[in-house]
């Protein structure tokens, strides 16, 4: 089942023309399909897409299942991919640029480990913060997962795609949320899209669970050109939301634990050890 967290900022082909404008032609897009841009679809409001999302193949995900009305063909585990267009990237290097840090949110799934109870639970409900056991005085993991959310642009592929980071990969995010914020040779607070970076994918071993992370690496500079577009971008989505689809390979019980990159042990505000 396809559940759906509602939010605001859809991702439209007449953001792409604009940012053709602002920063270079478009590869390979006619000009005629530049200047119609959008056109036909002016009725369509956020409420009616979802924001694509880069996303890693588990074991348990549905893209890689057989019959399943998800099935991306030839998707094998490990593999970065595109949730709405199918699009595979392999396991990189892939390059990206961070549009916007979109914020932080709790999500909270039902026993069952699949199904969403809450899309988003407040950073600051008990939900999200640790708790100890009275019985065993030992600490329980928060009830609602803590996620990181970012808007990207892949240069290479000339895409605007959402990104997800949580439990195992809180880690992943911090360091992400630290580099983007360096300063940057005296500017001591640079845009978001100031540094290219790129993923790749690696597996990860919990005892009897195996599940696929990024591995970031910091690339460079941007270059003048893709920042242009970032720019315009920034503007196009700020103070907004992104619309994201959860479905059950988001969840704690997909590919024993794993989520879409990193392993649900829960949220709060402390990430795992071994990050």
């Amino acid at each position: 089942m396809t559940t759906q967290n509602t939010t605001e900022a859809p991702l439209t082909g007449g953001a792409l023309a604009t940012s053709a404008a602002a920063g270079g032609a478009l590869v390979g897009v006619d000009d005629d399909l530049v200047q119609d841009a959008g056109v036909g679809t002016e009725n369509i409001t956020a409420a009616d897409v979802k924001t694509p999302r880069l996303k890693i193949c588990q074991a348990g995900s549905p893209q890689r299942k057989p019959d399943n009305d998800k099935q991306i063909t030839g998707l094998n585990e490990l593999e970065m991919f595109n949730d709405l267009s199918g699009e595979i990237y392999g396991r990189g290097p892939l390059q990206f640029v961070v549009v916007a840090q979109m914020g932080a949110r709790g999500m909270q799934f039902g026993d069952d480990g699949k199904t969403v109870v809450d899309f988003d639970v407040p950073l600051n409900d008990p939900r999200m913060q640790f708790t100890v056991d009275p019985n065993t005085k030992k600490r329980v993991k928060p009830v609602a997962t803590l996620f990181y959310e970012y808007l990207l642009w892949l240069p290479e592929k000339e895409e605007l795609v959402a990104l997800s980071l949580s439990s195992t990969m809180i880690g992943t995010a911090k360091e992400l949320n630290s580099k983007i914020t360096y300063p940057l040779r005296g500017l001591m607070n640079p845009p978001a899209w100031a540094r290219t970076f790129s993923f790749e994918t690696k597996m990860k071993q919990d005892g009897k669970f195996n599940w696929g992370v990024f591995a970031m690496k910091q690339i460079g500079e941007t270059p003048a050109d893709v920042r242009a577009k970032c720019r315009v971008f920034a503007k196009m989505f700020a103070g907004k939301k992104l619309d994201v689809n959860i479905d059950e390979g988001d969840a704690p019980a997909a590919a024993g634990g794993a989520d879409n990159g990193g392993e649900h042990n829960g949220g709060g505000t402390e990430e795992p050890g071994d990050m």
